[in-house]
């Protein structure tokens, strides 16, 4: 085995003990999230993981939404100096928002000097 061959697989061992842990440290936090809303007992499904020879982006985001579909998260967003709050779904993003943000943030830039 090479070195690059070695890398690579201490690089995809190492990664798949960061997934695990980062799995494990989420199901435990929403679990004590649900247990401190007063919502009881809830099992969080354990979801079949597709392994890495049968994996296609396709598959594995799928998989992903039904895992964070079980976690019981608010989602939304506010525009810099914006008091508007924007939910996905719910509001239109304009890329206009975007740029006139990062036109004034280049106009700062320009402005002072660091």
């Amino acid at each position: 085995m090479d070195d690059g061959e070695y890398y690579n697989l201490m690089l995809k061992k190492q990664a798949k003990a960061i997934i695990k842990q980062v799995l494990e440290n989420a199901k435990k936090h929403v679990e004590q999230l649900l247990i401190k809303e007063g919502k009881g007992e809830y099992q969080i499904p354990n979801i079949e993981w597709v392994t890495s020879k049968d994996f296609t982006v396709t598959i594995g985001a799928k998989q992903i939404e039904k895992y964070v579909s079980t976690f019981p998260v608010e989602v939304y967003f506010f525009f810099e100096s914006n008091r508007l709050l924007h939910r996905p779904g719910q509001s239109r993003f304009k890329e206009k928002w975007l740029k006139d943000i990062i036109e004034s943030k280049i106009l700062l830039m320009e402005e002072v000097n660091f």
